[in-house]
C-alpha cells in the first residue's frame, strides 16, 4: 500500500493517509514531500529462523529504474505464542522523502525480499490543469508546489 506515512511498532503497522495510487500535480517536475510503501508479509513456519534482505525500488513505465530505495536486513523467528505449523504476519515499511518526479506517467514501487519480487505498487503521476478564475491574476492556490494524492 502507498501512504502518506507508515510506521511499524510492536509488530503493528500504523498507516496515515493510505490506499491511494495517483499523485495529481500542477506542474512538472514536482517533489513529493513524503510517501511510504507498506506491506504485510505472511511467513510460513518453515520460513523462519533466517535473515531476509528487504528493499524497495521505483521503476518507470518503461521498466527502467528511477530510484534505488531503502534496504534492510530482517531477522525472522517465530512469535512467542506460536505453535508448530502456523504462519504469522510481519509488517514492513519504507519511507521516501523529497521524491522527485520529472514527468507524468505510470511508475511502480517494487518490494523485494532476497531479490524476489513480493509486491508491485502502482503510482500514477498526472498533471492537472488548473483553470484561470475570472478577475484573478494567477492560478488558484498558487504558491509552493507540492504533489497531492488521490
Amino acid at each position: 500500500m502507498l501512504a502518506d506515512a507508515a510506521r511499524v511498532e510492536s509488530g503493528k503497522l500504523y498507516i496515515h493517509g493510505g490506499g491511494w495510487d495517483t499523485l495529481w500535480v500542477p506542474t512538472l517536475p514536482v517533489v513529493h514531500p513524503t510517501l511510504a510503501v507498506a506491506v504485510v508479509m505472511e511467513i510460513g513456519w518453515n520460513e523462519a529462523f533466517r535473515s531476509v534482505q528487504l528493499g524497495v525500488d521505483l521503476y518507470d513505465e518503461d521498466e527502467s529504474i528511477v530510484l534505488v530505495g531503502g534496504r534492510g536486513l530482517m531477522q525472522i523467528g517465530h512469535p512467542p505464542d506460536s505453535t508448530p505449523g502456523m504462519s504469522f504476519l510481519i509488517p514492513w515499511q519504507s519511507t521516501f522523502n523529497g521524491l522527485r518526479f520529472e514527468r507524468e506517467g505510470m511508475f511502480s514501487f517494487r518490494v523485494m525480499a532476497d531479490h524476489e519480487e513480493l509486491a508491485r505498487l502502482r503510482c500514477r503521476v498526472t498533471r492537472i490543469q488548473m483553470p484561470m478564475l475570472p478577475g484573478m491574476g494567477g492560478l488558484p492556490g498558487s504558491g509552493p508546489i507540492e504533489a497531492s494524492e488521490a
